[in-house]
């Protein structure tokens, strides 16, 4: 059953990954149902794959693949939503190879990071809330990357056909900029929780506190990027660089969580 399951969830990527790619190739017109459909497939696959391969009995395995194939899926589950609101197939170019591999990854990672979320409830939200950060601003950074794209194609004038895949630019602009409140929403829920460990369980502050200080860098950057969004939707472009400097400092605090974790 695991098995049959993780080849599904492979097989699922591949297809999308090969269908999105095909239709980007030979600039046929993307089908929006049968993409959301393979995106519900694998999204379906992949819940039951990742609680097979997190949940250890009464513990909880999070090593680094598994927390990569969560984020990965949980980035899908986003996105697909999204699509339900605003076709935006274009992100899941990126998201469906990446699926891909670290799903492959998975079943050959032997790695081991035991621990029992059950004994400690605030620490069980705040690896779930870690994790839904990361996806979130894995999201806003793709979306930042192809709206980047898309006026490179306008300025350059080379590969207009490419165009007709992407939104318009200020369709893409206020995406980006609900990706970003999202963000600065769980990483305000991040703070909160991380107050809460240090307040139940105070040794915790000597491995927090370099997590903690990126997080807070990384709530600053997002709420700048908010105000310069909000109250100047002309410039969405300068989102970009900070976009992605904010996927930069959220993984490097996932690495301080990670050491607290083998701590």
């Amino acid at each position: 059953m695991l098995f049959a399951t993780w080849f599904i969830t492979c097989l699922g990527y591949l297809s999308l990954t090969g269908y999105l790619f095909q239709c980007y190739k030979r600039s046929k017109p993307l089908a929006p149902g049968l993409a959301t459909c393979l995106a519900i497939i694998v999204i379906i696959a992949q819940s039951y794959l990742l609680h097979r391969w997190i949940d250890v009995i009464d513990l909880q395995n999070l090593s680094v693949i598994n927390m990569a194939n969560a984020v990965v899926w949980l980035s899908l589950v986003l996105i697909t939503l999204v699509n339900l609101w605003q076709p935006v197939f274009s992100l899941l170019l990126v998201i469906a190879p990446m699926g891909f591999i670290f799903t492959l990854l998975g079943w050959f990672d032997d790695g081991l990071l035991l621990v029992n979320t059950a004994a400690n409830p605030v620490l069980f939200w705040h690896v779930v809330l870690a994790i839904f950060t990361i996806a979130s601003v894995v999201a806003a950074s793709l979306q930042a990357l192809f709206m980047y794209v898309h006026h490179l194609i306008l300025k350059g004038k080379k590969h207009i056909r490419w165009l007709s895949f992407f939104p318009p630019l200020e369709v893409q602009a206020k995406l980006l900029l609900a990706f970003i409140i999202l963000s600065l929403l769980l990483l305000t829920l991040m703070l909160i929780n991380g107050g809460l460990l240090i307040w139940f369980d105070p040794p915790t502050l000597d491995y927090l506190k370099p997590k903690l200080i990126l997080t807070t860098l990384a709530w600053l950057l997002f709420g700048f990027l908010l105000f310069m969004g909000w109250f100047r939707p002309w410039q969405s472009l300068r989102l970009v660089p900070g976009t992605l400097l904010g996927l930069v400092i959220v993984l490097l605090a996932y690495a301080g969580w990670w050491t607290l974790s083998h701590a």
